[in-house]
């Protein structure tokens, strides 16, 4: 008898972050875009919008270790048809990345990332415990 599981299909775990980092460099340093950020702070947590438009939320990797937040982004090249001709290409980059230094009291723990309508919203409480240096990989949801 099959086991039922809760999550539909095949569960396939992620590999550890570097091996992945390293098996999805760019070709060249012009393929790496860093996308924008807004990052406020409120009496209880840090709040950080990136602007990613024409990015599917499968393709968001986050990241953190030593308070510091690794994004990378990885986008398929758009291919065009035999047929086409470009008038203008101004969009090529396959991949984003970002790395963001946070303070020291923050809880990477209870970290939760959102995207919807090309934003990215991370919200990453503060704590008063002492910081680990445990690394971390969020979930968009």
């Amino acid at each position: 008898m099959k086991e039922s599981a809760i999550y539909p299909g095949e569960y396939i775990l992620l590999p550890e972050l570097e091996v992945f980092l390293l098996d999805t460099k760019p070709a060249a340093p012009a393929n790496v875009t860093v996308p924008p950020i807004n990052m406020t702070e409120t009496e209880d947590c840090f709040n950080i919008e990136i602007s990613l438009p024409g990015v599917k939320r499968e393709d968001i990797f986050i990241h953190m270790h030593n308070n510091t937040l690794f994004l990378l982004v990885l986008m398929k090249k758009i291919t065009k048809e035999k047929n086409e001709r470009s008038r203008m290409h101004e969009f090529d980059s396959n991949t984003l990345k970002r790395h963001i230094p946070l303070p020291s009291n923050v809880d990477p723990g209870f970290m939760s990332a959102e995207y919807r309508q090309g934003i990215l919203q991370l919200y990453i409480p503060k704590t008063t415990q002492q910081p680990t240096d445990k690394d971390t990989q969020v979930i968009v949801y």
